[in-house]
């Protein structure tokens, strides 16, 4: 059951990444994401949308509908710091643009037609124009510990992830690598890059999400020595357990 879960999860998320790209595509500036898709189930759009969130730092609902879970769609939304989803969904819901919904600062959950949602996310990108300075301050990102990659260890995962669960009022700690040479930086699907971070303590894999054609992907690829700022992950490998890094931001030295 929890295999059969994972891979809902995984596939939902897959589908719902490709529209959030498609959407910056489209329109770089939008401060709101918006994904949707018959049968995805409401047990798995909080946490997909939470995923996006993390990945894109906007904020971000996932709607679903269909598939024996009824006519109407339901959508869950979590929000980056200073950008209230609740109001802005309740606002939504007074103003007609859907059938109803609310929530807090960081979270909120709506329930609308299917056919409403083109016009929902047109009402939300308008009315999220309003806050990009409060987004932009969301991209501060507040470093908790320098880390070496050579300490980089599945046991230091393990311990860090035994100070969760992460999430609202809780982040997920963010570590700094400093002066660390990225080495066989390469493309993976869309606008990904995957790379090993390494100096004289060691090395570790990283990833980087959407970033091959911004800045930071071209940063990645200078051939120098940077500082890299990020979150470790767990990752499976040819049956092995290992430790990879999840890159939010790097730095000239």
């Amino acid at each position: 059951l929890n295999d059969e879960r994972r891979a809902v999860e995984a596939a939902i998320q897959e589908e719902a990444t490709a529209q959030a790209e498609r959407a910056l595509a489209a329109n770089p500036d939008r401060g709101i994401l918006i994904a949707a898709g018959e049968g995805w189930h409401p047990g798995v759009i909080g946490i997909v949308a939470g995923r996006l969130k993390d990945r894109f730092h906007l904020p971000t609902i996932i709607i679903g509908w269909g598939e024996g879970l009824g006519p109407v769609a339901k959508g869950s939304g979590r929000s980056v710091t200073g950008v209230n989803l609740g109001d802005a969904i309740s606002a939504a819901a007074r103003e007609g643009v859907i059938l109803s919904g609310g929530g807090h600062a960081m979270a909120g959950g709506l329930s609308l037609e299917p056919h409403q949602i083109p016009a929902f996310d047109e009402w939300m990108v308008a009315h999220m124009a309003e806050f990009k300075a409060e987004r932009d301050a969301a991209l501060d990102l507040h470093i908790d510990a320098v880390l070496s990659p050579g300490s980089a260890t599945t046991t230091l995962y393990d311990q860090v992830a035994a100070l969760g669960p992460f999430g609202t009022g809780a982040p997920e700690p963010v570590f700094a690598m400093t002066d660390v040479m990225p080495t066989g930086v390469r493309r993976i699907g869309a606008n990904h890059l995957r790379f090993t971070a390494e100096n004289n303590t060691g090395r570790i894999e990283c990833i980087a999400w959407r970033v091959a054609d911004e800045p930071l992907g071209d940063l990645l690829r200078t051939g120098q020595r940077l500082g890299l700022a990020g979150r470790l992950k767990s990752d499976q490998w040819n049956g092995r357990r290992r430790v990879q890094f999840e890159i939010l931001d790097a730095s000239m030295l």
